[in-house]
């Protein structure tokens, strides 16, 4: 999953939402986190493993494997949080930009928690407002090419941005049983303790 869907998953609490992009940078035992994230870090590796396993996932990867060849599952992370920005409003009753503006702040509050380079990715994920930029299939073509670069070494996944417009009913419904699945997840986590604090939303 990419930051949109993971936002919106650990949103009930700001807790949860920076342990989920410390999580994009700890490595080894959450034990090595700070405790207040902790919950939110080991959230993220539930969702990405159960992600990564799930039938409709391994479908979406299947679509994009010609356009991004071994990069095809990182491509799909980015279509999925394309699905769900264009259908913001079959999953959340808080309008997404006002969703977005939440998330920013909220990471702007705890910068000082943040690894250096979290900190850097904070704040231009907010400048650039990624997170509405993904409703349109440029925002995503934006993103697939920055990741392109970024990672170097003849990454393939650009093209994931076509692919994602010609096909986009097939992504749109495995993202559905995808997300289903994952709610359900988060709710058990959450009744087994991982979310203790308030909830910031009526989600």
């Amino acid at each position: 999953m990419n930051f949109l869907a993971h936002f919106l998953l650990a949103s009930a609490h700001d807790d949860l939402v920076v342990g989920n992009l410390i999580a994009d940078f700890a490595r080894g035992s959450v034990d090595k986190v700070d405790q207040r994230y902790r919950a939110g870090v080991a959230l993220h590796r539930r969702i990405d493993a159960t992600t990564d396993a799930h039938d409709a996932t391994r479908r979406s990867v299947a679509r994009l494997r010609d356009a991004c060849g071994r990069w095809a599952s990182v491509a799909a992370d980015v279509v999925f949080d394309h699905v769900l920005a264009r259908e913001w409003s079959d999953y959340s009753r808080e309008p997404l930009e006002e969703f977005a503006v939440r998330i920013y702040r909220t990471l702007a509050a705890r910068s000082f928690d943040l690894p250096p380079r979290g900190q850097r990715l904070a704040a231009a994920m907010a400048s650039g407002d990624w997170l509405t930029s993904y409703r349109e299939i440029d925002g995503i073509a934006t993103a697939l090419r920055n990741m392109e670069r970024r990672i170097g070494r003849g990454a393939m996944l650009a093209g994931g941005a076509e692919i994602a417009r010609v096909r986009y009913s097939e992504f749109r419904a495995d993202f559905e049983v995808l997300f289903a699945d994952l709610r359900a997840l988060v709710a058990v986590a959450r009744i087994r303790g991982i979310d203790t604090g308030p909830s910031n939303t009526g989600h």
